[in-house]
């Protein structure tokens, strides 16, 4: 599943029904703050457990050197095997998807 920006807020709200969670200074957009870069596309994919698979070096080095934007983990439900990752520009959804999905 891929959402805009405005859909996963609304996703967001009627998983967890708190009007404060989808505002973009909510705890859910952490993420961003550091960059100050919003995503524009949000993905809901396979957990990709690159921590626990030693991936995490080598999952970083990809993303830099063949995305234009940033992608951030924004939520991720091992119980579910999900994750919702944001993207920074909606063109490195594609790359991404093809290489990690």
């Amino acid at each position: 599943m891929i959402l805009t920006r405005e859909k996963w807020k609304s996703w967001i709200s009627q998983k967890w029904p708190n009007p404060a969670l989808h505002l973009d200074e909510s705890f859910l957009f952490i993420p961003e703050l550091n960059s100050g870069k919003s995503c524009q596309l949000f993905v809901y994919n396979r957990c990709l457990n690159i921590s626990e698979q030693g991936l995490k070096k080598e999952y970083y080095k990809w993303c830099r050197n063949n995305l234009k934007g940033e992608v951030y983990c924004f939520w991720s439900n091992p119980d579910d095997d999900k994750e919702w990752w944001g993207f920074t520009d909606p063109d490195d959804v594609v790359w991404w998807l093809l290489k990690w999905s």
